[in-house]
């Protein structure tokens, strides 16, 4: 089976029989994405799992990310798995003056001491001080990331939980991350 972790060279443990695919040193494939192909061919890849790395791909770049991850997925069986921050929880919270959701954010580094303004726009817009891409350029609800993924070919994508993968091993410690303000979903060709 080839199972990758797109974008997993930060904060996701190595696993066994993963491969981590990133811009970062620490990755076992390191590509960029928005300019380089996935060094695989058609329909050889089982499992897709990209977490918190969408929201930092410029939106003139998304297109071309979620083709090569249809391209090269398996059809039927494989699976693609995407974790990324859930505008609409985020501005539920803001609408409802809910401060506590941003102060148990765990996906944006910010003045924790901003009014909710401040926090809101911290949490949409990350800053990014590491040279390896942009903060947080994009944002997500299910209903416009299931019409990304459309556009790429998917054709049934469902809205899951933290931990509730259809695949028993992403429902691990070290996989599902940021419970709190995230949006789960899977993705099939």
């Amino acid at each position: 089976m080839i199972k990758l972790n797109i974008g997993g060279g930060k904060g996701h443990p190595p696993m066994n029989d993963w491969i981590i695919v990133d811009i970062r040193d620490t990755a076992d494939i390191k590509v960029d994405l928005t300019k380089e192909y996935l060094p695989f061919k058609d329909n050889e890849v089982d499992i897709i799992f990209c977490s918190h790395m969408l929201e930092h791909i410029y939106r003139h770049d998304l297109k071309r990310i979620l083709d090569e991850f249809y391209r090269v997925l398996k059809p039927k069986l494989g699976i693609c798995r995407i974790v990324v921050p859930d505008i609409k929880k985020a501005c539920r919270a803001y609408i409802l003056d809910r401060i506590s959701f941003f102060k148990k954010s765990s996906i944006a580094s910010y003045n924790k001491n901003a009014p909710i303004g401040g926090l809101f726009a911290d949490w949409l817009y990350s800053f990014r001080s590491d040279k390896l891409g942009n903060g947080h350029v994009h944002c997500f609800d299910f209903e416009y990331i299931k019409c990304w993924l459309k556009k790429a070919g998917f054709i049934n994508i469902i809205k899951s939980k933290y931990k509730k993968s259809s695949i028993k091993e992403l429902r691990l410690n070290g996989f599902d991350l940021h419970k709190h303000d995230s949006l789960f979903l899977e993705a099939f060709k």
